[in-house]
């Protein structure tokens, strides 16, 4: 779990980068849309969710559809991907100020394969956030230590995909 100093330092470094004042893909555009390309990096992908979630007023509803890359071929990579973004907002900033209610996280999955397998976050109806992705790739979040023999066996890491998946084989059999 994070604490709230984290938080706090995050935030500061988000903000820098999110008001571009740090280099940053970004379109400038009327609704700002941040293009986190290629978020297979956990600590990357953590940090653009993270900034996504400080820079949103908590009673806000947030918007979360996901597509299926063309060349994917896992089948439920689009709903583990948006699994593990609502969890991520409802569960694992518990704490924070940045902790959404699941009502105030609506997901849905695209209709329409992309070139790329995405997830697009909406404010107020507007776009705010894409995030792309490396075929058949969760998205990987914080607390990231992915090169630990036991990284499925942290209490946060066995919410998310794809940990959850692996907890679930191992209790089926």
């Amino acid at each position: 779990m994070i604490n709230k100093i984290t938080v706090s330092w995050i935030g500061m470094v988000l903000l820098l980068i999110f008001t571009n004042i740090v280099g940053f893909p970004q379109t400038d555009s009327k609704t700002k849309v941040i293009e986190a390309i290629k978020t297979a990096n956990c600590e990357f992908a953590a940090m653009t969710v993270d900034g996504f979630a400080y820079n949103t007023d908590a009673d806000k509803i947030i918007i979360i559809i996901s597509y299926k890359g063309k060349k994917e071929s896992k089948k439920d990579i689009a709903s583990r991907r948006l699994y593990n973004a609502k969890t991520y907002f409802t569960e694992y900033y518990k704490g924070t100020s940045m902790l959404r209610s699941p009502e105030k996280v609506i997901t849905a999955i695209g209709t329409d394969e992309t070139e790329e397998g995405k997830l697009n976050f909406y404010v107020d109806g507007k776009l705010i956030l894409t995030m792309f992705f490396l075929n058949n790739t969760d998205l990987n979040l914080s607390p990231c230590h992915t090169e630990s023999k036991d990284y499925c066996k942290d209490e946060i890491k066995k919410l998310f995909f794809p940990c959850l998946e692996k907890i679930k084989r191992k209790t089926s059999n």
